[in-house]
């Protein structure tokens, strides 16, 4: 959620945030959704990441020619290998052939890019461009008769956006007031200035965890399925 409002602060890349979960209907689209709703005032739409490389290609193109705030991947299953995505996450513009015309184009790449999915594999090389938010319920059925602080979050977030703007502009104006102390943790390479920012942000507020377990989440790449 603070990345949106500390997106202009941070130079170059911010990696992918995927939300994974053991089992369908714990949520993780809906976390999604809400983390996003603050910045954006409205649903973030979602697309499914084509198995085709090609497509996949014309896809992330095409939603980037749109200057979104936003990439949201959901409901990937499976192994997600795919060259495209890893080198959009990376470039400072992206360059491809527009559809149907001799001609190319290049979109620069400012969107905060976020994805869901259920237990999925990463190939290595998007497992490092990832940071990963687990959830699990503990239960085989989490989208029946389960009970929650806030009973309808969607509502409650759109009540509550002023709200939670001002939260999040707080906490980063707190830490440019404290003279932007650079964060003393791990640093994700590749996405040195984003681990500066958010790092820094999070420490400055007393908020712990940042980059916490992603030694854990590169060792769960599935290296029998790398081929």
């Amino acid at each position: 959620m603070l990345l949106f409002f500390s997106r202009e602060m941070i130079d170059g890349h911010t990696p992918l945030h995927l939300a994974e979960k053991p089992t369908p209907g714990t949520g993780g689209s809906l976390l999604i959704a809400m983390l996003c709703y603050p910045a954006l005032g409205g649903a973030v739409s979602a697309v499914a990441m084509p198995t085709d490389e090609g497509e996949s290609r014309r896809t992330i193109f095409s939603l980037l020619g749109t200057r979104p705030d936003c990439i949201f991947l959901d409901n990937i299953d499976g192994l997600l290998k795919s060259p495209t995505l890893c080198s959009a996450i990376t470039a400072d513009h992206f360059t491809d052939r527009i559809v149907s015309s001799s001609r190319t184009g290049s979109y620069p790449v400012r969107c905060v890019w976020v994805a869901s999915g259920n237990n999925p594999s990463l190939f290595r090389e998007v497992a490092r461009r990832t940071v990963r938010i687990r959830l699990d319920a503990k239960t085989e059925h989490p989208d029946i008769d389960r009970e929650f602080r806030i009973k309808n979050l969607a509502e409650w977030a759109e009540s509550q956006r002023c709200e939670l703007i001002a939260a999040n502009v707080t906490i980063i104006q707190a830490w440019i007031a404290a003279g932007k102390p650079r964060f003393a943790g791990k640093r994700l390479g590749g996405f040195e200035s984003w681990s500066d920012v958010m790092g820094g942000i999070l420490q400055n507020a007393n908020i712990p965890g940042f980059l916490d377990g992603i030694e854990e989440h590169r060792e769960q790449a599935d290296p029998k399925r790398q081929r």
